[in-house]
């Protein structure tokens, strides 16, 4: 496969998870030979009060896209680090054996369950804490708060692997054109950005940049705080940094620096 592929793109009203009419009818029309299912409920302290809506989509959504795929269509599906409970020290591979501790997570992981039930070809990829300029993220919270308060708390000893969504399209494209199926067939890998970090220190090259960028930012004072001095709903892993699978090593992504992803990010927003 090569640059000669053509793609298409839906939002939520137009390919609707929990709507098998919709998906069978765009699926029929298109017939995509691949389809990236980058689609969740990820509201991950939302979940705790409303588990079914959760496991509608990110579960029982997986098992009918799954259904309607069967045969003609392969399915790359984005998964979470919130799957495993972050007990470990080092980070997770794609070899380790999952264990959430949230209702997200466990929503997550019942997803890649019903893949694996399924007859469909598919690739599940894990990733973590994804950043953008698009969306609602992190750096984006962090970047806008720099502009409202004048002191903030970070959590810092829940650790991850901070991943820019540009680097995860780059590597579902690297996947596709280089007939990623033929080796990793009903197969888990793994993708997130190089660097491992605290959301307090990932929160402390945000502040950095953005006070080099712009000029009326309010923010002082950056504070840490311990997960059990921070109240959320929803059980966090200490540790879900992720391990790269070594079929992603020839990316140029992965040798760049978190602060450089950050910066390019800062860049975009403030062009507009």
């Amino acid at each position: 496969m090569g640059n000669e592929n053509k793609y298409y793109f839906f939002n939520s009203q137009d390919f609707n998870l929990t709507d098998v009419k919709q998906m069978s009818s765009v699926i029929s029309k298109i017939k995509p030979s691949i389809l990236v299912n980058c689609a969740a409920y990820t509201d991950v302290d939302g979940a705790e009060s409303d588990e079914l809506i959760s496991s509608k989509i990110n579960e029982e959504g997986v098992r009918l896209l799954a259904g309607i795929c069967y045969p003609n269509t392969k399915i790359i599906h984005i998964s979470s680090d919130y799957v495993f409970d972050g007990c470990q020290s080092d980070p997770y591979t794609s070899d380790s054996q999952p264990n959430p501790l949230s209702i997200y997570g466990k929503s997550k992981l019942g997803g890649e369950i019903a893949l694996k039930d399924s007859a469909c070809d598919y690739l599940i990829l894990r990733t973590s804490w994804v950043f953008s300029e698009f969306g609602r993220n992190f750096l984006k919270t962090i970047h806008k708060l720099s502009f409202q308060q004048s002191n903030l708390k970070v959590i810092n000893d829940q650790i991850g692997t901070p991943t820019y969504a540009v680097d995860l399209a780059e590597a579902i494209l690297y996947f596709i054109n280089n007939d990623g199926f033929k080796k990793f067939s009903r197969s888990t890998l793994h993708f997130s950005g190089a660097d491992s970090c605290s959301w307090y220190d990932f929160a402390k090259i945000i502040i950095r940049i953005t006070k080099n960028k712009f000029d009326d930012v309010t923010l002082e004072k950056l504070g840490s705080i311990s997960t059990s001095g921070f109240q959320q709903a929803a059980p966090r892993p200490k540790n879900s940094a992720l391990k790269s699978d070594s079929y992603f090593n020839n990316l140029d992504c992965l040798n760049l620096p978190l602060e450089y992803k950050i910066e390019e990010v800062l860049d975009k927003i403030q062009e507009h």
